[in-house]
């Protein structure tokens, strides 16, 4: 099991999953299974949120990359408000890439926008990580290179 109603969900201040409203977006790799979830919470202090939860050998991992409150990027100090769910009824929510990014959809209270498409972690954070990997590939490279 990744998840269940009634676990108490990280960041919400001692809050419990009360709701899945939509269903999971499932991704298995070679250091594990993942899936990504919208869920409502009940008590705490942030009543809905993006949940990330990773089972590996080591055991299950349950994060939070987006709550309600949290900063919403590129809005001038908007937060995250309630977030949407996409009207087809097949629609993934949220979506979950490969290389661990998230997408989502979110209302945005104060700021300079309403609403908006986020994705986690953010490009800049993601551009960094795709150069470092190209780094390091570049490095195991040259190395096989010197050896041949």
């Amino acid at each position: 099991m990744m998840s269940r109603l009634g676990q108490t969900a990280p960041r919400t201040g001692s809050g419990i999953f009360s709701v899945f409203p939509r269903s999971p977006t499932l991704m298995s790799s070679d250091y594990g299974t993942w899936l990504v979830a919208f869920a409502e919470v009940s008590g705490g202090s942030a009543s809905s949120g993006v949940f990330r939860f990773f089972r590996s050998s080591l055991g299950l991992t349950v994060l939070a990359p987006a709550i309600i409150g949290d900063p919403a990027p590129a809005t001038g100090g908007g937060t995250y408000a309630p977030f949407s769910r996409p009207a087809a009824a097949d629609a993934l929510y949220p979506y979950a890439g490969d290389d661990g990014v998230i997408a989502f959809a979110a209302a945005v209270s104060r700021g300079t926008a309403s609403s908006g498409v986020f994705v986690l972690p953010e490009p800049r954070a993601l551009a960094a990580r795709l150069a470092v990997a190209a780094l390091l590939m570049l490095l195991g490279d040259g190395r096989r290179r010197t050896r041949a």
